[in-house]
């Protein structure tokens, strides 16, 4: 079941982080501005700073806002403002998209994703990435619900879907919209440890595919980013990014 308002705004991730400047000579240029919307699968392991560190090694400066509240769907953020007013505020270059990781299974919830997705999207400015979740793991609780899908394979298929459907395929390339498949390079990456022992929220290594994955797909990111301390498996998360999105 969903929770109210007051439960779910449990934690807001920090408004205005600003990524670490290096001597490339991209970094002398203006910071590309990026704006996450989103919830804990995005400010877990600060992966919008993750995507900024991936991006300073391909030799780009990024100033990153975050919009993230705990449990939270995306159209919880056009309750008391339109997503103009949103966009306005902030003025992003990048703007990516997280819905909440099961809105494409329930028909309502998938309904208001579309909608939120539509008021973001329709707009020529700024670039869009619709940051695909991914499915929890085999052995969540899930899985054993009513009505739900039996297996990640399921899960991962409904959710691609409901963002792919989200696109204008007439308009794709002049909106410069794309859906980041972070969903399918986790699939790719059965048997690492992607999962928290929720099996539900990612581990740091599943947050730095995530966001290896968003920051190529927005081809902000080197072949070969060097990995934080704690990732697991870095050569093989950069196989699976390359192959997810080449």
């Amino acid at each position: 079941m969903r929770r109210s308002p007051s439960q779910r705004l449990t934690r807001r991730s920090a408004i205005g982080l600003l990524a670490a400047t290096a001597a490339a000579p991209a970094m002398a240029q203006a910071p590309i501005r990026v704006l996450f919307i989103g919830n804990s699968f995005t400010f877990e392991h600060d992966l919008p700073l993750l995507f900024a560190d991936i991006a300073r090694q391909g030799g780009y400066n990024l100033h990153v806002d975050v919009m993230a509240e705990g449990g939270a769907h995306l159209a919880d953020y056009l309750q008391t403002r339109t997503a103009d007013q949103i966009v306005a505020t902030y003025n992003p270059d990048l703007l990516i998209l997280q819905d909440f990781s099961t809105v494409a299974l329930v028909p309502d919830f998938a309904a208001n994703s579309l909608r939120a997705l539509t008021a973001f999207c329709r707009h020529l400015m700024p670039r869009k990435i619709l940051f695909e979740t991914w499915p929890r793991r085999e052995d969540h609780k899930l899985y054993l619900q009513a009505g739900m899908p039996r297996t990640p394979a399921q899960m991962h298929n409904l959710v691609h879907a409901h963002y792919q459907s989200a696109r204008c395929p007439a308009l794709y390339e002049r909106l410069g919209q794309a859906v980041a498949p972070v969903g399918r390079a986790w699939m790719l990456g059965t048997g690492l440890p992607l999962h928290r022992n929720d099996g539900y929220h990612a581990s740091l290594t599943g947050a730095w595919l995530a966001a290896l994955v968003l920051a190529r797909t927005a081809r902000l990111a080197p072949e070969a980013p060097t990995a934080p301390k704690g990732v697991r498996y870095p050569s093989r998360l950069i196989q699976i990014a390359r192959t997810i999105v080449p």
